[in-house]
C-alpha cells in the first residue's frame, strides 16, 4: 500500500478545520442531549402544561368563587388563585389581606418574589405586584404618589429598589373594586421589583 501525502492548500486548511470544528459541534450537542434527556422531558411536559391551561382554562380551571387548590388557576383571566388559609385557595378579582393571607402560592415565582399580602396600607390586593391603597393613607402618607407607596412596599419586605411600574387608577375603573364596599375608592398602585416581572 503506497500513501501519496500532497501539500494542503490555505483553502484546503481552512475548509477542514471548519467541518472538524462543525463535527465536533454535533457531537457534543448530541451528547449534551443524550445526558439531558429527563431535563428536556420535564421541561417539556411543564410546557404542555402551561399551555393546556391556557389554551383549555374553560376546562380545567377553577371558576370564580370555587376552590382552586388543585386546579391551581381561574377561568377568568381577570382573577387570581389567592389563598384564604394554608390549603384553601379560591377564585376571586381580589382579596381583603383583613380576612385572607391573600397569598398566591400558584403565581409565578418572580411575581411571588413582591409579596404583595405584606405590603402596608392596603385595602385588597388585585394580582401579584398590584393592590388598592387605603384613599386616606395615600393622601395623607404617600402623597397621591404610587411611587412613594411603592418604596414604602419595598421596605416593607427588605426590597429597597421596589418601584411603581403603573398608578394611581382608582378601583372602580381599573377593574379592582376589593372586597369591601367603597374599597373601590382606594388607588390601585402596581410596584415591582428590578429584574423582575
Amino acid at each position: 500500500l503506497k500513501l501519496t501525502l500532497t501539500a494542503i492548500g490555505p483553502d484546503q486548511t481552512f475548509a477542514m478545520l471548519c467541518l472538524a470544528v462543525g463535527f465536533a459541534a454535533v457531537l457534543a450537542f448530541f451528547m449534551m442531549a443524550a445526558q439531558n434527556e429527563a431535563h428536556f422531558k420535564q421541561v417539556s411536559q411543564v410546557f404542555q402544561s402551561k399551555v393546556g391551561r391556557f389554551l383549555k382554562a374553560d376546562d380545567i380551571c377553577s371558576n370564580s368563587g370555587e376552590s382552586c387548590s388543585e386546579t391551581q388557576c381561574c377561568a377568568s383571566r381577570f382573577e387570581n388563585c389567592f389563598q384564604r388559609s394554608a390549603g384553601f385557595h379560591f377564585c376571586s378579582s381580589s382579596c381583603s389581606p383583613q380576612e385572607w393571607d391573600c397569598k398566591e402560592p400558584f403565581a409565578h415565582p418572580l411575581a411571588l418574589a413582591r409579596q404583595t399580602e405584606k405590603w402596608p396600607d392596603v385595602v385588597a390586593i388585585c394580582g401579584a405586584g398590584t393592590a388598592l391603597v387605603d384613599p386616606m393613607a395615600f393622601e395623607e402618607k404617600y402623597n397621591g404618589k404610587c411611587q412613594n407607596f411603592c418604596t414604602a412596599a419595598g421596605k416593607a419586605i427588605n426590597e429597597p429598589l421596589m418601584f411603581a411600574v403603573l398608578g394611581p387608577q382608582y378601583g372602580e375603573v381599573h377593574g379592582c373594586r376589593g372586597d369591601k364596599e367603597d374599597s373601590y375608592k382606594g388607588a390601585v398602585c402596581e410596584c415591582s421589583i428590578p429584574d423582575r416581572l
